[in-house]
């Protein structure tokens, strides 16, 4: 299905043709009225003239349009369009020379824009947006490598205090050796303040 279907007046094909390149040029898809045509299309383009307004073919299809909420006017000359179809504001193209950039024409492409959307030029496709995962700066980077290990480090420090205790051998009672004795062996002797006690509980 075409973007536009371009309804005019037989005696308004040279204006219609120029109109048509127009809208091609901005990327829209356009067919032209013929006899007997049919006038399937997104939108409805009429151009108004003193010849199309008493046009029956231009005055159903313009109301083909506007019952498809897909009607954009377009006045040629200062006409007044048939009854029930002067509500929509015609972008007005009298004494139009084909420039792209006169006011009408800018209307004209600014009013099929608000119906149709962008066009896209030709050949461009469309493709999905590719998510990309964010890069770290190189300083974030030592943050994190120093942070890891920070916390290896504490997780060190809780294990080892939180620990049991080695088991260590029980401490032996010191003896002092008696180097006095006969054999010449070491012998373990009483310590001094044992002797006291001996002498002063005898």
């Amino acid at each position: 299905m075409p973007d536009v279907f371009l309804s005019y007046a037989e005696e308004d094909g040279d204006t219609a043709r120029r109109v048509a390149s127009l809208l091609q040029a901005q990327g829209w898809s356009v067919r032209l009225q013929q006899a007997g045509d049919d006038a399937e299309a997104r939108c409805m383009v009429v151009l108004w003239s003193r010849h199309s307004v008493n046009s029956d073919q231009v005055a159903a299809q313009a109301e083909q349009g506007r019952a498809r909420h897909a009607l954009v006017p377009v006045l040629l000359e200062q006409v007044t369009p048939p009854p029930g179809l002067r509500s929509i504001q015609a972008a007005d193209l009298s004494g139009w020379d084909g420039a792209a950039d006169a006011p009408g024409a800018r209307q004209l492409v600014a009013d099929l824009a608000g119906l149709l959307g962008q066009p896209l030029p030709s050949g461009r496709v469309i493709l999905p947006p590719v998510k990309v995962a964010p890069r770290l700066h190189p300083a974030w980077l030592i943050l994190v490598a120093l942070g890891l290990l920070l916390a290896a480090g504490l997780g060190v420090i809780t294990l080892w205090r939180n620990a049991p205790p080695a088991p260590s051998a029980a401490a032996a009672p010191l003896r002092y050796a008696d180097s006095s004795a006969a054999s010449g062996a070491v012998q373990p002797t009483m310590p001094p303040w044992a002797r006291i006690m001996d002498s002063v509980a005898s």
